[in-house]
């Protein structure tokens, strides 16, 4: 069960992003940008909610580990990840380890918007709409026998 839960939670960034691209390039809805700060707020709410809902599992560092990703290739990252792990022995919550350490990230990296679209998923949207059926349209006859 806790690998399905923690395989769930890993999936829960990967569908959001994904869900965006398909939006905008299917439906040709304006690419919402969301940055890193509004992920962790809405995660926060999430991660606290999950807590220990089955005893003493899943703990903080189950259900944070997911995100040690996030600011890969970005600054301080180490130094955010050393801060998370030696916080992890003594935050109970998800908001008092996220209160304890974002203070490592600098402020142009948590509000700067997510923009970058992962390898691969580009090129599977472009005949999107080639793809779909024709749109229904219904006669004036049909419309008198419904």
């Amino acid at each position: 069960m806790q690998h399905v839960q923690k395989e769930l939670i890993g999936l829960w960034w990967d569908v959001q992003l994904t869900a965006r691209l398909v939006d905008s390039a299917v439906y040709g809805a304006p690419l919402r940008s969301i940055t890193r700060r509004q992920v962790l707020e809405q995660y926060q709410v999430y991660g606290d909610s999950v807590l220990r809902i089955y005893g003493p599992r899943p703990t903080v560092r189950e259900v944070v580990k997911p995100l040690l990703g996030l600011f890969h290739a970005e600054p301080r990252n180490v130094v955010w990840k050393r801060a998370v792990d030696a916080a992890f022995r003594h935050c109970t919550t998800i908001k008092s380890l996220f209160e304890e350490t974002l203070g490592e990230i600098p402020d142009e990296v948590l509000d700067a918007p997510i923009t970058e679209v992962p390898s691969g998923i580009t090129d599977t949207f472009i005949k999107a709409k080639s793809l779909l059926p024709p749109p229904y349209t219904v006669n004036e006859e049909e419309l008198l026998y419904a």
